[in-house]
């Protein structure tokens, strides 16, 4: 539950690949999150390439009472995928599942916390020279 005293889960959203190293690399980091925040609130989907989909983790939300998605682009920026696609198959998904309320938040590499983690690693690697 959340403040608001919805049921929510976030949705991790990844492009998705054939290379099955970086499935592995970014199945990897969700689980992590997953485990210090809760198996049941974080779920990692795939825009293409990978499953499970937006549309299968909004399924399975919606059978287990979920009445709020928030969806996460595990992307570094704004662009063609989080601007277009995503929202395309996020209105799918609130068209199937009226009851569940999906909202698409901003990439993660644009979150601020994300963005100081970022200078805090190239600070690094300059100092370490």
């Amino acid at each position: 539950m959340n403040s608001e005293g919805l049921k929510t889960r976030v949705a991790l959203i990844a492009h998705g690949s054939r290379d099955p190293n970086w499935c592995r690399r970014i199945e990897s980091f969700a689980q992590r999150i997953a485990g210090d925040l809760g198996e049941n609130q974080i779920v990692l989907c795939f825009m293409e390439l990978n499953e499970p989909t937006l549309m299968q983790v909004a399924e399975v939300a919606s059978q287990q009472g979920v009445e709020r998605l928030k969806v996460i682009p595990m992307f570094m920026a704004s662009g063609g995928h989080v601007d277009k696609d995503i929202p395309v198959q996020a209105k799918a998904v609130q068209t199937t599942f009226p009851q569940l309320k999906v909202e698409v938040l901003p990439p993660l590499g644009e979150h601020p916390q994300v963005l100081q983690a970022m200078a805090e690693a190239i600070t690094d690697a300059l100092s370490s020279t």
